[in-house]
């Protein structure tokens, strides 16, 4: 079952995709080069990981397409600064990929949590409420309730 049909069962609409929704990703990662460094070698680093696409971009960045299932932007990152490359450490940089590792964490744990059925859940709550007393009856006996 896919995920969104217990929301489309529930009658709920799917909001509409925003920039950081998906699981399959592409990101650039600008690399700054020391002596000695070619952007070839850092495509290298990541190029021996499985279900990975890298392109170079001349002259210092990498563009990266991943899903998340099998990857994380911060293990790429970390990958390559294990291996002697330095990222781009703007401010502006920092933040973005900052918020791409907490969009990417929660959708990695989004996807590792099981499937909730709303429909039966809500089902069960109804027929639970139900059988048990509760504020909505009446007191009254019968042939009050109907006095006119």
């Amino acid at each position: 079952m896919k995920r969104e049909t217990p929301y489309r069962l529930a009658g709920r609409v799917k909001a509409p995709e925003v920039p950081c929704s998906g699981i399959e990703k592409r990101r650039a990662l600008r690399v700054r080069l020391q002596a000695g460094q070619t952007l070839e070698a850092a495509a290298f680093v990541l190029a021996e990981r499985k279900k990975l696409k890298v392109q170079i971009e001349p002259p210092d960045t990498l563009v990266v397409e991943y899903s998340v299932r099998d990857h994380l932007l911060v293990e790429l990152e970390e990958a390559l600064i294990a291996a002697g490359f330095t990222l781009d450490d703007t401010l502006a940089a920092r933040v973005q990929r900052a918020w791409y590792h907490y969009c990417e964490a929660v959708q990695r744990e989004h996807l590792e949590q099981p499937e909730r059925l709303l429909k039966q859940a809500q089902t069960a709550f109804v027929q639970e409420y139900q059988e048990h007393p509760h504020g909505d009856h009446d007191p009254a006996p019968e042939e009050l309730r109907h006095y006119h």
